[in-house]
């Protein structure tokens, strides 16, 4: 069902499209739409209404791109070590008078290595409340993502609405086999409202639901696991399946954003973003809520950007502040009818145990250097990271302190009918002077910071085309 919905949308992508065909070069608006050199197309990423002041006025895109990326020691373990992505996407843009219509269409296939502790999907928004086991794993995973919507100038102001639909399949091949289904849907409704000749402020607000549905079984006959629902990461855990070879888990949530946004329609000038987000989501299985986690996310992007004849410079600063807090629920069961033999759960407490904080603040430079068909993108970020957790009742802390580098560069080729990309990228990170997770054994202490770097290296090619039925 979601593969015909996922094809007829495609189509639906593509007659925009066509409808998008001009005579501006392929090549040209694919600069434009996929480098982020126009300012205004990052910061529409979030923002429908902002898609009316795009400077293209039709834009169609057929592309495919892959993505091996090898974090080494960069990555949590319940994230794995190395992934492989191969993915395709349609866009079509196309805007007329007063009006804006667009979509998008995109699969992804992708496969991560070496995973520990972890069973679930999207365990950075799952909070502590995660299926585990001890088994290193490899996970491999599916991925429609569908989106559209349109803008409508007016004497008030730009109208936008649009909606994205995200499904996503994941499963292991090796006993524990866990697999999961995913959905994720946002809608957003925005407004733009023009400050003078140059000057452009937009606010939007989204609202989103989420849901995962996680099984494991294990085919092996006699087989039985240990299955793990987890509390803090590890500071505490509950087993779950220690003579059982299935097992079943649920997540579902909501999440509300608010968005606002200040930038000059000119590729020269100021530009700032901020966001407001929080979500909930909660964690059940045998039909009972176990653990609610709750998180906050305030988001600061701000910077200038210039341009000479031929290139055009940015820099910028990042902050972010996250906040999660995780609230358990407990249960007993007590005998109603002792001749029967009748029991009822109910809930004995619900307490919040879990306190995370994430602090990071980035700073930025970017440039694009152009010369015939080539572009060169170099970029360079760098700032910290703090993060700090602790588990109520226990004597469990944590707190982190990194200091992060990520250089990168990239190469864009335009060529007569589409253009090519490849970003090479690495990262460098402070360590702390010793691991503090492990699902049993955790250690209590404040770590300094550590001169001592980890690393990870991620290679993306990209090509982008415009077939010949859809040429103007």
């Amino acid at each position: 069902m979601i593969q015909r919905f996922f094809i007829t949308f495609v189509f639906i992508v593509c007659h925009v499209a066509m409808q998008g065909a001009d005579t501006l070069s392929v090549s040209r608006r694919a600069h434009l739409w996929q480098s982020d050199k126009q300012i205004i197309i990052r910061l529409a990423q979030n923002q429908p209404a902002l898609k009316q002041f795009f400077p293209l006025d039709k834009y169609t895109e057929i592309s495919v791109n892959t993505t091996l990326q090898n974090n080494n020691s960069l990555h949590y373990h319940h994230q794995g070590d190395r992934h492989q992505i191969l993915a395709g996407e349609v866009v079509g843009y196309h805007k007329k008078d007063r009006n804006t219509l667009f979509g998008t269409a995109a699969y992804l296939r992708g496969k991560e290595k070496n995973i520990r502790w972890s069973q679930v999907e999207d365990v950075h928004r799952l909070g502590p409340y995660i299926i585990a086991d001890s088994t290193i794993g490899t996970r491999d995973y599916e991925t429609y993502l569908l989106s559209g919507g349109l803008s409508h100038q007016t004497t008030a102001g730009t109208l936008g609405l649009s909606a994205s639909y995200r499904a996503q399949s994941s499963y292991r091949t090796r006993d524990p086999r866990s697999y999961s289904i995913i959905s994720d849907f946002k809608f957003t409704a925005g407004w733009a409202l023009p400050l003078g000749t140059s000057n452009l402020a937009a606010l939007s607000v989204t609202y989103g639901r989420y849901d995962q549905a996680l099984n494991i079984k294990s085919y092996k006959e006699g087989r039985t696991d240990l299955i793990y629902f987890m509390y803090g990461y590890g500071y505490y855990n509950q087993n779950l399946s220690g003579s059982s070879a299935n097992y079943s888990n649920d997540y579902k949530g909501n999440s509300y954003a608010l968005e606002f946004q200040l930038l000059q329609l000119q590729e020269e000038g100021w530009f700032l973003n901020t966001r407001y987000a929080q979500e909930t989501i909660e964690a059940a299985y045998s039909h009972r809520t176990r653990g609610s986690y709750s998180s906050t996310d305030l988001l600061l992007t701000g910077g200038y950007q210039w341009k000479t004849p031929a290139h055009q410079y940015r820099i910028s600063m990042d902050a972010n502040h996250n906040i999660g807090k995780g609230t358990e629920f407990y249960y007993e069961t007590f005998i109603v009818d002792t001749i029967t033999a009748t029991t009822e759960t109910q809930l004995l407490s619900k307490n919040q145990k879990f306190h995370r904080q994430n602090s990071s603040l980035f700073l930025s430079g970017k440039g694009w250097i152009t010369k015939d068909r080539w572009t060169i993108i170099p970029e360079l970020k760098t700032g910290i990271q703090l993060h700090s957790s602790e588990y109520r009742t226990t004597r469990w802390k944590t707190a982190i302190n990194q200091l992060i580098i990520k250089p990168s560069v990239g190469i864009l080729i335009n060529h007569r009918q589409s253009i090519s990309g490849l970003n090479i990228a690495t990262a460098w990170m402070t360590r702390p002077a010793r691991s503090y997770w492990h699902p049993k054994i955790t250690s209590s202490y404040n770590t300094p910071w550590y001169p001592i770097f980890n690393s990870g290296l991620q290679i993306n090619f990209t090509h982008n085309w415009k077939p010949n039925i859809y040429k103007p």
